[in-house]
Order: C-alpha cells, then sequence, then structure tokens
C-alpha cells in the first residue's frame, strides 16, 4: 500500500527507517552542516498529491496517458527502445507521480533483470543500483536520469548520480561529501529539438546548487530500507517529492529549457488599429441604438473561429497541467476554484472526445473536422481557452475564474492576456467605419459569401465548414482578411448582456455590470440571413453550449 510520509526532523527520519540514533550522528559528521536545513516547504503536504496506481486506480491511468505521451514525443521517442537495446525497460505501470499544485513530475523506474547500473559503464560501479527516468510533465524542465547504488556490504548508500540523456552525469558521495563528473553513451539518438543544456541546468542548478547535501540525505534518510533492498514504495514516493519540489520551485532554467510536453501551435491574428465607428443600425435585433463608440486601444483579433483541432490540442495542454478535469462526458474547469463546464463532450453535436487521458478527433457524422470550428463549448470554455492560450505563451491571465471578470478592476481593455472580443470590438471589426451591414459590405447574404440557413432553399450546408472557406465573405478591410464573422459558428464576446444600449457616445464600452447571460454575435449555420447582420446581438446563457456555437480569441496590443 502507497503511503505518504511528512517532512519529519531529521533525526526522527533517521529513527524511522530504523538507521537508529547512533548511525544518524555518524552519517550526520559525514555531511556539511548546512544539510541539516532540510526544507519543510518542499513536503507541505497541503500541497503535494501523490498519485500512484494503488492510491486511485482510475487517476493514475490518466497520469499513465501523460507519461507515455510525454515518452512519445521528441527528444524521448525512442528512448524505451534503446534502453531495451542495453537490457532495460520503462516500468511505466509503476511510476510515481508527485503533483504540486498544478505541476506534475513523474517518477518512472528503470527496470532490469539485476537492478544493474545504466550508468555504471561510465561511473566504474558495481554496486546494485535504482534507476529511474525523471520526467517533468508541465514545466520548463527537460527529463533526465536519476541513479542511487547501494553498498550492501557495509550497509549504506554509495552514490546519488544524475545524468542528462546525451549523456553527462554527476555522481554524489555521501560518505565524504564529493561530486565527480562522468560521461556515458547518449540515449537520445539523432534529435535536434532535444536540449540537454537545459538538463544540465536543471541538474546544476536546481538539483545540486550549492546545497545537494541536504537533497540527497532526504532521499538516504527516507529511503533507507529500498537502498538496502527492501521493498519499500516509500522510496518512490519521496525521491519524487524531493525532486519535484526543486524543478518546479526553481526558475533559474527558464531560459534554458523547453517545454517536454510542447506547446500548441501559435493561432493566427490580425492587428485592429483602434478608432471611431458608429455602433448599431437602426434596424438589427437588439442592434438598433445607433451611438459612437470610440476604442482606444489597438488590437489583435483571431483571423479564424477556434478549430476543433486547437481547441483539443490546447485543452489537451491544459488537462496536462491540471487546469481542468475531463470525463467522457465533460470538461469542467479546475482554475480558482471554479468547476464550470466548459465543454459538453457528450453532445451529439460535439466533435471531440476524452478517453484514458487523451483527447481526440470525433466523427459527429460528419467525418473528423479538425478544422471545423469548435462547438459545444460554453462561454465559460472560450473564456478559459483564451486563458490557457495565455499561459502557453508567457503572458498573464485575463480571467479570475472564481468570478470571471475580465481584467485588472473588470476592464477588459486593460487585460495583457488573451480574451474573449469586447462587444463594440466585435462590431468594430465586423463593420469597420462605413456602417455596412455585413462584413463583406452590403451585398445580400448568399450560399457563396456565408454558411447559413436560407429561409427559401433551407441550409447552405448542414453542418459547419471549415474555417476561411468563404474568402468572398470575409472582413476585407483590415491588416489581414478575418473570415467567418457571419456564419458558421455564432461567437461568445465578453460583455454581460443588454438589449438597449443607448445613443450616447462611448469610449472602450466594457458592457454592462449586474446582468447573467453574454453576448453571442455573427451567427451560425443554423440561422437564417437576419441573424448575420453585423449589428445583431443576441444572448445566451454562458453555461449554454450549442451545436452553431463557438468563439474567437483577442487580445490588447
Amino acid at each position: 500500500m502507497l503511503r505518504r510520509r511528512s517532512a519529519l526532523p531529521l533525526f526522527e527520519q533517521f529513527r524511522a527507517t530504523g538507521i537508529g540514533v547512533l548511525t544518524a550522528l555518524c552519517v550526520l559528521l559525514l555531511l556539511p552542516i548546512r544539510s541539516m536545513a532540510l526544507s519543510g516547504s518542499c513536503f507541505d503536504r497541503s500541497r503535494i498529491e501523490v498519485l500512484a496506481e494503488s492510491l486511485d486506480a482510475g487517476r493514475f491511468e490518466v497520469e499513465k496517458g501523460a507519461v507515455e505521451r510525454a515518452l512519445g514525443a521528441p527528444p524521448l521517442a525512442g528512448l524505451e527502445q534503446r534502453l531495451q537495446a542495453r537490457g532495460f525497460s520503462l516500468g511505466i505501470s509503476a511510476a510515481v507521480v508527485v503533483r504540486v499544485e498544478a505541476d506534475r513530475v513523474a517518477l518512472v523506474p528503470i527496470e532490469s533483470e539485476k537492478r544493474a547500473s545504466v550508468l555504471g559503464a561510465a561511473l566504474d560501479v558495481g554496486e546494485d543500483a535504482h534507476a529511474f527516468l525523471v520526467l517533468p510533465l508541465t514545466k520548463r524542465r527537460a527529463p533526465f536520469l536519476l541513479e542511487s547504488g547501494v553498498d550492501l556490504g557495509r550497509s549504506r548508500v554509495a552514490r546519488v548520480s544524475l545524468g542528462s540523456l546525451d549523456g553527462r552525469v554527476k555522481t554524489l558521495r555521501p560518505e565524504n561529501g564529493s561530486v565527480a563528473e562522468g560521461r556515458f553513451e547518449s540515449l537520445l539518438g539523432d534529435y535536434p529539438q532535444a536540449s540537454p543544456e537545459c538538463t544540465w541546468c536543471v541538474v546544476n542548478e536546481c538539483l545540486l546548487g550549492g546545497d545537494w547535501c541536504s537533497w540527497a540525505m532526504t532521499l538516504v534518510v527516507n529511503c533507507w530500507d529500498c537502498w538496502t533492498g527492501v521493498e519499500c514504495t516509500d522510496c518512490t514516493i519521496a525521491i519524487a517529492q524531493a525532486i519535484s519540489c526543486r524543478l518546479i520551485e526553481c526558475a533559474a532554467c527558464d531560459e534554458e529549457c523547453a517545454d517536454v510536453l510542447p506547446p500548441p501551435p501559435p493561432i493566427s491574428l490580425v492587428f485592429v488599429p483602434s478608432g471611431t465607428f458608429i455602433m448599431g443600425d437602426g434596424v438589427a435585433w437588439c442592434g438598433k441604438d445607433e451611438h459612437q463608440v470610440t476604442l482606444t486601444h489597438d488590437f489583435w483579433i483571431g483571423q479564424y473561429e477556434v478549430t476543433n483541432q486547437e481547441y483539443l490540442d490546447l485543452v489537451q495542454w491544459a488537462y496536462d497541467r491540471g487546469y481542468v478535469t475531463a470525463t467522457s462526458a465533460s470538461v469542467r474547469d479546475n482554475l480558482d476554484g471554479s468547476t464550470k463546464e466548459l465543454v459538453d463532450l457528450d453532445s451529439y453535436y460535439c466533435e471531440i472526445a476524452f478517453s484514458d487521458g487523451v483527447f481526440s478527433l470525433r466523427n459527429a457524422g460528419h467525418g473528423l473536422n479538425g478544422d471545423h470550428p469548435m462547438k459545444e463549448v460554453s462561454w465559460h470554455g472560450a473564456a478559459a481557452y483564451c486563458d490557457w492560450l495565455s499561459l502557453s505563451e508567457g503572458f498573464p491571465r485575463a480571467y479570475n475564474h472564481s468570478h470571471w471578470k475580465c481584467g485588472p478592476e473588470g476592464n477588459p481593455y486593460a487585460a495583457t492576456g488573451y480574451r474573449l472580443p469586447t462587444d463594440a470590438e466585435w462590431e468594430y471589426v465586423a463593420q469597420w467605419d462605413d456602417e455596412r451591414i455585413h462584413p463583406w459590405g452590403n451585398e445580400t447574404t448568399t450560399c457563396s459569401l456565408a454558411n447559413f440557413r436560407d429561409s427559401n432553399t433551407g441550409p447552405c450546408v448542414g453542418w459547419t465548414s471549415p474555417v476561411g472557406r468563404y474568402p468572398a465573405g470575409a472582413q476585407p478591410n483590415l491588416t489581414d482578411l478575418v473570415y467567418d464573422l457571419s456564419g458558421n459558428v455564432e461567437e461568445w464576446a465578453n460583455d454581460l448582456w443588454t438589449c438597449k444600449l443607448g445613443t450616447s457616445p462611448q469610449t472602450d464600452p466594457p458592457g454592462p455590470v449586474g446582468t447573467y447571460h453574454r453576448i453571442v454575435r455573427g451567427g451560425g449555420w443554423t440561422d437564417s440571413a437576419s441573424c448575420l447582420r453585423n449589428c445583431n446581438r443576441l444572448d445566451r446563457d454562458p453555461n449554454y453550449s450549442g451545436s452553431a456555437t463557438g468563439f474567437r480569441p483577442a487580445r490588447s496590443d
């Protein structure tokens, strides 16, 4: 049965492992005095969660899937085959994953029949070895090897070795506090994406630093029974706890390290300069009130509606970092205490699915459509996507998920991260400064300009279309075309809902307060032509998700 071992004072740790006080004193005399200052914060049980098979089999399967995906991506693809060629294998089913808040580190055993040393040829050692692949799943860190050697004849840990996969290794010897360097045959293969310098920086700066003795003693003390050959699952948990804290809390190597799990591909944005326009047209539903609006900030807007594949890539990224939870039926938020449903996965119309920790495209009766707009996404799911996009690119989040206000003091224009376009921004992009009826101009809506439901001939397509399919119906007046502002799917805007906007001039309107519903714009494949007018404004419950409701992101410049 797996157990968590809490942070104990050093002498209590020695007693707990059965070494005894006299042995403890002897070992302590061999280490610098600074080893007494073990950091309790790394073992704060309120922050650490151990995920392993016998604790929670269902959740461990999810973590196991994340480990397997990381091993299948460069620079690690083929690592297991190269280990097998040397008589070793990765014990993925026995891995221990430790989560510290949203960040995770997996400790994957490297197995062999004789408990041989992976690094032995480089280190010229013969003692029994316990070897692990340390795999950070969420932070900008690279994987490395951890190996301990036990001198059974003298009942002691003889060494703790850390190696980067390009072949560099450092060995710590608790007996005398020495550090030795060596090399072994690289396990990386020919992967130009690999970053050995990242690993070496992490080993030197985060794990060794100037206080490696404290860290090494944590492993020695907590894991003594394991090192001497007795089966003990607490050992791997203690190692993973110690490693995860050092990796997660150390920012010394951010510039050198690339994420083990690759970031999602960037989205295409179009620049929109600040300006003044007339909002409303005197005709459209809840868009009759005509008034002057001035937007004082330049901004960027998504050139296309967010696609199924783009959402899939980023929700996987968010899931792997603990920002969301998921079942086959639903994706739910996991930030700031929120549990809002973000995506209705068990809807017939949803074109992504989730199983065993992995999101994938789903055939909803029209094939696998990665390039079609995302649908069955709630307002919260659209706003959350913007926040994941911000985090993946190093911007601060725009939304606080406890109350879902956007930007500092609820001012979306002051947010530096990605967000949904405001109601005014969306209409400004669509009609520009000439009060056009549709993004393409004043020409009557036809199936050559947009994907909608014609009141006379019926649906143009009867389903969503690939984004960007209608260049003739795009907005042509910006720095590049903006596609599908009318038709395909209606789009969530940031603002809370009100129908009447009044006729007074406004500057950077953030939308009303004290309401609940959110605004959708542009109409979708199920809507009639009247819904596709630039000034048409509809409302939806923010928890609503539908077959013709999607979104595109924006960001203040």
